[in-house]
């Protein structure tokens, strides 16, 4: 193990103690890379915390070594899920607000579970990712919801065309073509590069974000400053979370994520000048939408 991994490790160790220490915590799960054993140079800490009380999220750096954790907090009533041969394949609503039980908690490692249900949930999700035919059904009902949800947007204005059919890209289409593959969507901030292995893919993926490479990184921080500082306070931590990411060369993949967040925690005409459009909307929808029907397409050919 090197000795980032073994920093990220006791990091981990070190805040799931602290929640568990907490007299109203019932579960924690340390999630992401970590939990799975798949740590990589850009890795930070995740956690998933169960308690008794409200949602929450905390977050934070560890300031010696530079490296950032966050903890999504649930309330324990949650862990109470009804499990059955459905649970998971229904794809969530295209503008909902869904937890996504299942990403997260794939491979985790369960660090504190006082009743037992967090392990059964963990085991539950795992076998069904183990699964192939159940993982090749649920892409096709991922892909047939986004190709849904792209006639839908046909009649829509251009700017939420736009923006959804991104949206239905990714959660639809990118995450459909690993399911495929036995997996499921992480690490984020390194898609598109992480579709290299498909070029074509990877290529319309790029177009429909407006993503091209460093210049574009950099264009995307100049006009970030540009925002209202309200919007440059809320984003601050994303993009302090995304930096050791850029480091590395992950540059499309830090704007996709960024640009499919902004545009989904802001209203669009607050963010305009990071959302990569054009000044031709009309012509910009026609191209987007036709893209992402062919990344649908490829998701499930490939």
């Amino acid at each position: 193990m090197s000795s980032r991994n073994e920093v990220l490790e006791k990091i981990a160790l070190d805040k799931a103690k602290t929640y568990v220490e907490r007299p109203d915590t019932v579960a924690v799960a340390i999630t992401g890379s970590i939990g799975r054993g798949m740590m990589w140079e850009g890795s930070d800490v995740d956690l998933w915390v169960y308690r008794k009380g409200k949602r929450a999220f905390e977050d934070g750096w560890d300031l010696t070594h530079g490296i950032y954790w966050e903890a999504d907090i649930e309330s324990a009533e949650l862990l109470d899920i009804q499990i059955d041969n459905y649970t998971w394949l229904r794809p969530h609503a295209l503008y909902g607000d869904e937890i996504g039980l299942m990403e997260a908690l794939w491979g985790c490692r369960v660090y504190y579970d006082s009743t037992g249900k967090l392990s059964a949930i963990k085991q539950a999700i795992d076998s069904r990712v183990a699964n192939k035919r159940w993982m090749h059904h649920r892409a096709e009902l991922f892909i047939s919801y986004g190709r849904g949800c792209l006639a839908g947007l046909q009649s829509a204005d251009a700017l939420t065309a736009i923006l959804a059919a991104r949206v239905v890209a990714t959660d639809y289409g990118i995450t459909a073509y690993w399911m495929r593959r036995g997996k499921l969507l992480t690490s984020a901030v390194r898609v598109p590069e992480r579709l290299a292995s498909e070029p074509e893919l990877q290529r319309l993926y790029t177009e429909v974000f407006g993503l091209t490479g460093r210049i574009g990184a950099e264009g995307f921080l100049e006009n970030l400053k540009r925002l209202p500082i309200q919007i440059q306070d809320a984003v601050e931590g994303d993009v302090e979370e995304c930096k050791p990411a850029l480091k590395l060369g992950y540059y499309d993949g830090v704007i996709r994520h960024l640009r499919q967040g902004m545009a989904f925690w802001f209203k669009p005409n607050e963010v305009m000048p990071v959302l990569g459009l054009w000044d031709d909307l009309e012509i910009q929808k026609g191209e987007v939408l036709e893209k992402v029907g062919v990344i649908l397409d490829l998701c499930e050919a490939l």
